[in-house]
């Protein structure tokens, strides 16, 4: 089941496209994992500086669809819930195992790491895991949902969410004069 990792603002961007003699033109674009309703934009000159716009939106879901609900930073050592809410955009009933992959994070509860869950035709459920928040630089986590032949498995949209520490950097300073030849340490 491929990842969905890859998420931009822009999906494509070419301010130099020109047409055949017929005033067509082909572009093919590979679009990011974003599911999201893109906005296809287009505007035209010609030689006699005639001007023309089009637009087009063009949506990209899935049928099975899986959206993580985390925090932006946590803390070490912290108590959380991480959630994913899933879609199901299909016209029956499914029951999914959704699952999460998680490194910077011990559930509390290690069997809950997969869920079953049944979700209503075109509705959503919020499926959630509580943990701490271990020692580390980030949270890695990649949430997964499978109900048959439908899956769907991502990284939250920002990534890794930074692990924040409670600590104050301190600066100390002394002086002196040392009034024989050696060493002198400080603790």
């Amino acid at each position: 089941n491929p990842l969905r990792e890859k998420f931009e603002d822009t999906a494509y961007w070419n301010a130099q496209i020109e047409t055949d003699a017929a005033g067509i033109a082909r572009v093919q674009v590979n679009l990011p994992d974003n599911t999201t309703t893109w906005v296809v934009l287009a505007r035209g000159l010609d030689s006699s500086t005639r001007v023309g716009e089009g637009e087009l939106e063009l949506v990209v879901t899935k049928d099975l669809l899986i959206r993580p609900v985390v925090p932006r930073f946590a803390v070490a050592g912290d108590r959380i819930r991480l959630g994913a809410v899933v879609h199901n955009n299909t016209s029956r009933d499914v029951q999914a195992e959704v699952k999460l992959e998680a490194n910077g994070f011990t559930l509390e509860d290690p069997r809950s790491a997969r869920q079953n869950v049944n979700i209503p035709a075109g509705s959503s459920t919020l499926v959630t895991w509580w943990g701490r928040v271990d020692q580390a630089e980030a949270l890695d986590l990649i949430f997964s949902a499978q109900a048959g032949k439908l899956s769907d498995r991502t990284r939250p949209q920002a990534g890794a969410i930074p692990i924040q520490k409670y600590v104050v950097p301190a600066t100390f300073g002394t002086g002196g004069l040392l009034a024989d030849e050696g060493e002198r340490l400080e603790v």
